[in-house]
């Protein structure tokens, strides 16, 4: 996204309607990744209720990549993330 499209609220939209379609096809968990350097996708994840998870794909440099997760069940607390 080019500096001049940020804050105008597409990020947030976007991932509403990907978190809507995934609880509809019955997915109970979204799981987020982006780099340590993309503080606006970082500041998007946390506000939106995300929560740091450990890595879930093998070989994913920790230094570098950043994964979060999210609940889809109506009425979980934000922070519920179970990846087993």
């Amino acid at each position: 996204m080019t500096p001049a499209a940020r804050g105008h609220g597409a990020g947030r939209a976007l991932l509403a309607w990907l978190e809507h379609h995934a609880a509809r096809a019955e997915a109970h968990l979204a799981i987020l990744e982006t780099g340590v350097r993309n503080t606006a996708a970082l500041g998007l994840f946390t506000s939106t209720g995300y929560r740091p998870v450990d890595r879930y794909v093998e070989g994913r440099d920790p230094q570098i990549n950043r994964a979060f997760a999210r609940s889809l069940i109506h009425g979980a607390e934000p922070g519920q993330a179970d990846l087993s």
